[in-house]
């Protein structure tokens, strides 16, 4: 059965391998959750790159990603939605991260309004 890939009612299809491995993670096996976060880590990571530009940001936002998931597998109802179930994850996180880093550039922005008042004042 080692890369039987098939299909269920029009969802993306999948190997049998990653759907045991999905399985398996729902019932806390840590191990093949860690294979199968493998297995997404080039489209996670393509992802938050997409929407970041940020190597860095893009990496914390899958380790992010990770914990949530791991936290949450138990919630996944179909197993062949995993990759739509996680991406869901990852561009919530990213969304979420993205509106922290722009309240942090407003506040570094008036500051150095501020800043720049005081300096003129003060002449």
């Amino acid at each position: 059965m080692d890369g039987i890939i098939y299909q269920y009612d029009n969802i993306k299809t999948i190997n049998l391998n990653e759907h045991e491995l999905i399985v398996k993670s729902i019932n806390s096996d840590y191990d093949s959750f860690a294979n199968l976060m493998k297995l997404h880590k080039r489209h996670l990571y393509q992802m938050a790159y997409i929407h970041t530009r940020d190597k860095d940001m893009s990496l914390d936002i899958i380790q992010e990603t990770t914990i949530v998931a791991f936290k949450n597998i138990k919630s996944l109802k179909e197993p062949l939605a995993f990759k739509k179930w996680i991406t869901r994850i990852l561009v919530n996180i990213t969304i979420n991260e993205l509106k922290k880093r722009k309240k942090v550039i407003q506040i570094i922005m008036m500051l150095l309004i501020i800043m720049i008042y005081l300096l003129i004042i003060n002449r």
